[in-house]
């Protein structure tokens, strides 16, 4: 049975620590197991419960945006991208990793990660050399499922889209099926020398 808990706790300069645990008849005492919380660390419905849509998510984060390209917390993103990408709409903070570039033996590779359970949103990768214009990255990801409720999408080589510019920037695109509605995330990049 779902309950209402409210953790408080100060340290001041100790080696105090803080754990959230619980204990039945039928079960020896232990930490609370966090796919048991039904919220995660930004306020958001931890998954499966996290919502499918749009309008759900508006609903539990109880955002003051009337559409999905309202930005009442003031941060960077519309309230769509955040939906789309697992935020609070109301925190005008970021606990996702959002759109980053790795490095690895094989070259470089875009990644993000979003809820699974997002049925609403159609995503894909813009690509660009000069910022003006933009077009789809056209890899195939690698999609890993991360067994928590989010999936992340890798997408390797990016480099080989250069060509002979020494830059390139990627941005992530989401558009909202029911309202055309679509929104940009940052741009990120990176140079060949």
């Amino acid at each position: 049975m779902p309950a209402t808990v409210v953790v408080e706790f100060y340290e001041n300069g100790g080696g105090a620590v803080a754990a959230l645990e619980w204990q039945s008849i039928n079960q020896a005492r232990q930490i609370i197991p966090s796919d048991r919380l039904l919220q995660n660390e930004s306020g958001m419905p931890n998954a499966p419960l996290y919502p499918s849509t749009f309008e759900q998510w508006q609903a539990v984060t109880q955002s003051s945006g009337s559409t999905p390209s309202a930005n009442p917390d003031g941060d960077y993103a519309t309230d769509l991208m955040e939906y789309a990408m697992g935020e609070s709409a109301t925190t005008g903070t970021s606990t996702s990793t959002g759109l980053h570039i790795l490095r690895s033996d094989s070259g470089l590779a875009a990644s993000y990660r979003r809820p699974s359970s997002v049925s609403d949103v159609q995503y894909s990768l813009l690509f660009s050399t000069n910022l003006s214009t933009w077009a789809p990255l056209n890899i195939v990801p690698i999609t890993v499922d991360n067994e928590d409720g989010t999936t992340s999408y890798t997408f390797p080589g990016i480099q080989s889209k250069l060509g002979t510019a020494t830059t390139g920037y990627l941005r992530l695109k989401v558009e909202h099926a029911a309202s055309d509605a679509a929104a940009l995330s940052e741009v990120v990049s990176w140079t060949n020398l």
